[in-house]
């Protein structure tokens, strides 16, 4: 049994080259130094050939401690800055038979293939020698894995020299690993995201490029690796992984694409030629991990490795795309927060089974983290110390949190912050001003609204658009789901992030205030055309209005007053008391005396007089009165506080003061919007006197004047209050189809209150046929929707829905009479909703 070593300088050709005539002096110092090392420990030189050793040895232990030996030795030498002399040693036993002065056997050629799998100062052992090397004084021996090596029947354990004086970071050995692939496995479980590894595999089967783009977080890495670990014996050379973060110059990519996949120099010093020699004939998958900071360079590695290399495959990971015509882009989406999301933190955390509160809370951390894998497990990690709802307190307040204290984790993937921030380092300074500026939106955008963010005297409004693109194309700002294509929005953390960017800048309120300016522009006056269309595009602005009047409060007071006004206005449209309650906490907030407070004090006041708050409501219609006096308002506002007048007097009963003042304010009013309110007033104040007639012409003025500005939300009110006229008037006919046309125009705009009297119309109207469960069970659904949207019942409608209910109690019996009451408990409003119009609409078809 000998020990065979092999050595050789790597890149020798190379250094050759570059240094010429003093090379055969560096070689022989080099032979000098291996063979005071060889001696030193009983190794037999048999023979040496160009800057390569081949050595004998009797013993194991003597091989490896001579290896060792020249290794010191020549990394202690002062070799010039131009020409340090790197060399690797191979060791193998075996079974060997002396030929006079060389030797006859297979583990000689063995021993050679050993040597080719290492790089410069590494010596590599293999697993025949390693057995034999018990007794190692001065290193240890490291296993590398199991790898293919030629000449070797069985996969082969490798080990490398470790010790003082010697060097440890290499790149990986240059043979093919027994489970065909450098993949680390991750140490903890993926959670999910089976469905996402199946569709990731069938794009991988049809496409020989295929880009995972997305944010930092969403587990871009983790999932080409999960699918590398899944399908490496599906190719017979391989999967490669190659991670291209640590790098910073293009120049260094064809290297680390070289070290990854093994190949082996051929002494030209061109490492790409290297790379697509080495995988021109192999069937591969070579994995891409992190590509965005070098985009254009990776790109034209990979065109050129796709040409020259017909069998390889590429799984790149970016928050770009590449840009290649064969690329195939995948962008998978966050995780569920209510399951997957929960199923993480709960995993992470060691939170075995939550109760219900614990699981909401839960959910609540893993929406408020945009369902990010990555910040999820950081979020997980506090876990130990604090509830999920303390962190979401804690995000909410900006402090340092989501960092994490593995030192294996790199830098940027320790912190949530750190890793948008890299891809933040990615931008021009233009792009960069444009990222932290879409931070003052706090939902989603349009590019209209980003314009209003964004444009300066150095960006112009034109540029917006493509400025937009470019951060999109960066997984920065992402496509709103179930939207128009031109609009956008920001995950919620890296949307924290660009918002702390625009602080630190000192620009937030400038920003802000020109948004509010553009919102202020575009729906203003807010008592103009309202179709469905034009609330959706309101309410889906509520959420950044919330957020630009929080920020210019004090920069701003008026236009942040008039922005609330319109916050108040559209959350009326689901609930009364909400928008009471949003518009008192703003008039704490905004105290300043202007136009826009007086319009902010009757807007709160007119959904406060469907509350039963109207002592509340009084007190802001004496504000408003005395702010009238100082102020200079438009010609609508006086008509709207004699209207509120009025309706507070309705609600006292007072019905023929509410009458003296509409007439006397229709006498007044300067606008066709004062006008319309206070007719609507006048009808009300009618039909509670039984002027039935006179109700119903000034509800059809309103109306005529709402439908000719185009305001359908006020319209489906109008032929709302038409249909109670016509009711108490005995015409069902007439009743039933004003009805029906307002239900269907409150179904689309969700107006809670509109829908909720429709189906007591309806219920009264089921009532007089004598269909007396479905009576009770709409009248009670009625009651549950008004309710629900925070409206108290004026006694007399109080009173209208009360006689349905006594009604039918006398022809159903208690029994009866509770199982619908439950059953209209339990209906849903749109179920409801769908059954009244059903009911109206029979009624509407007879003659």
């Amino acid at each position: 049994m000998v020990t065979f070593v092999f050595t050789d300088i790597e890149g020798s050709t190379r250094l050759f080259r570059r240094i010429g005539d003093r090379y055969p002096a560096l070689l022989e110092r080099h032979n000098e130094l291996v063979r005071i090392a060889l001696a030193a420990h009983r190794g037999v030189e048999v023979k040496t050939e160009g800057d390569a050793f081949f050595v004998a040895f009797a013993e194991a232990v003597d091989a490896v401690e001579a290896c060792a030996h020249a290794q010191r030795n020549l990394a202690a030498e002062p070799w010039p800055a131009d020409a340090e002399v790197r060399v690797r040693f191979g060791l193998h036993t075996g079974l060997a038979s002396p030929r006079g002065a060389d030797y006859v056997a297979f583990a000689v050629h063995q021993a050679a293939r050993v040597v080719s799998a290492g790089h410069g100062g590494q010596i590599l052992v293999s697993s025949e020698t390693a057995g034999r090397a018990l007794a190692l004084a001065s290193v240890t021996l490291v296993s590398l894995g199991h790898f293919r090596v030629r000449d070797f029947d069985d996969p082969l354990e490798l080990f490398q020299v470790a010790g003082d004086g010697l060097a440890d970071h290499f790149p990986p050995l240059r043979a093919l690993p027994a489970d065909r692939h450098n993949l680390i496995a991750p140490a903890t479980t993926l959670v999910g995201r089976t469905a996402e590894l199946a569709e990731l595999a069938s794009l991988v089967d049809a496409s020989r490029l295929v880009s995972v783009i997305g944010p930092g977080g969403l587990g871009k890495t983790r999932l080409a690796v999960e699918h590398g670990l899944a399908h490496a014996s599906d190719w017979d050379q391989g999967v490669w992984f190659v991670d291209l973060a640590p790098l910073t110059e293009a120049s260094a990519v064809p290297a680390a694409i070289a070290a990854a996949v093994s190949a082996i120099a051929a002494d030209r010093g061109d490492a790409w030629t290297d790379v697509l020699d080495h995988l021109r004939d192999r069937q591969a998958l070579l994995i891409l991990d992190n590509c965005e900071h070098l985009t254009v360079e990776i790109a034209r590695r990979v065109d050129s490795l796709l040409r020259s290399c017909p069998l390889i495959r590429v799984l790149a990971t970016s928050r770009e795309p590449l840009g290649l015509q064969a690329e195939r882009i995948w962008r998978p989406t966050p995780l569920p927060t209510d399951t997957t999301g929960l199923e993480l933190f709960c995993q992470r955390a060691g939170i075995d089974e939550p109760d219900t509160a614990t699981s909401a809370a839960i959910a609540r951390l893993c929406e408020r983290l945009d369902g990010l894998p990555l910040a999820i497990e950081l979020a997980a990690a506090r876990a130990d110390v604090m509830t999920a709802a303390e962190i979401v307190a804690r995000l909410d307040s900006r402090q340092a949190l989501l960092r994490s204290r593995d030192p294996t984790l790199s830098d940027r993937q320790r912190s949530l912050d750190a890793l948008i921030d890299w891809s933040c380092q990615l931008l021009t300074p233009t792009e960069r001003s444009v990222f932290r500026r879409l931070g003052v939106f706090a939902a989603g955008f349009d590019l209209e609204a980003a314009a209003a963010a964004v444009a300066d005297d150095t960006i112009d409004v034109t540029e917006v658009p493509e400025l937009v693109w470019s951060l999109q194309s960066r997984s920065l700002v992402g496509a709103e789901p179930a939207s128009s294509p031109n609009r956008y929005r920001m995950l919620r953390t890296i949307r924290a992030f660009a918002a702390q960017e625009l602080d630190a800048t000192g620009e937030a309120g400038e920003v802000a205030a020109k948004v509010g300016r553009y919102y202020s522009s575009r729906y203003e006056p807010h008592q103009s055309k309202l179709d469905p269309g034009a609330v959706s595009d309101r309410a889906r602005e509520i959420d950044n209005m919330q957020n630009i009047v929080s920020i210019i409060s004090t920069v701003d007071p008026e236009l942040s007053q008039s922005i609330a006004s319109t916050l108040v206005v559209l959350t009326a449209i689901s609930s009364a008391a909400a928008a009471f309650d949003l518009g008192l906490r703003y008039l704490d907030l905004l105290p300043g005396a202007t136009e826009a407070r007086l319009r902010l004090l009757l807007d709160t006041s007119f959904v406060g007089s469907d509350t039963a708050r109207a002592d509340e409501t009084i007190v802001l219609l004496d504000e408003a009165e005395a702010l009238m006096r100082e102020a200079d308002p438009s010609g609508w506002t006086g008509s709207r506080l004699t209207q509120l007048r009025g309706i507070a007097a309705l609600r006292r009963g007072e019905f023929d003061v509410a009458s003296a003042f509409a007439r006397a304010g229709i006498e007044r009013a300067a606008t066709p919007h004062g006008r319309r309110v206070l007719l609507n007033l006048l009808s009300m104040a009618s039909a509670e006197l039984g002027r039935y007639d006179e109700a119903r012409d000034a509800e059809r003025q309103s109306l005529d004047i709402s439908q000719s500005v185009g305001d359908l939300l006020a319209s489906s009110l109008h032929l709302g209050n038409l249909a109670e006229i016509a009711l108490r008037r005995g015409d069902d006919v007439a009743a039933a189809r004003h009805q029906l046309e307002s239900l269907t125009l409150a179904v689309e705009f969700g107006h809670g209150i509109s829908v909720g009297f429709a189906i007591a119309i309806a219920a009264r109207l089921a009532a007089a046929r004598e269909l007396w469960g479905t009576a009770v069970r709409l009248q009670v659904a009625s009651d549950a929707v008004l309710a629900g949207a925070g409206y108290a019942l004026r006694p007399s409608d109080r009173a209208l829905g009360d006689e349905v209910t006594r009604a039918a109690a006398s022809h159903l019996g208690s029994a009866l009479l509770r199982d619908a009451a439950e059953s209209g408990a339990r209906l849903p409003i749109e179920v409801a909703a769908q059954e009244a119009k059903q009911l109206l609409a029979s009624i509407a078809s007879t003659a």
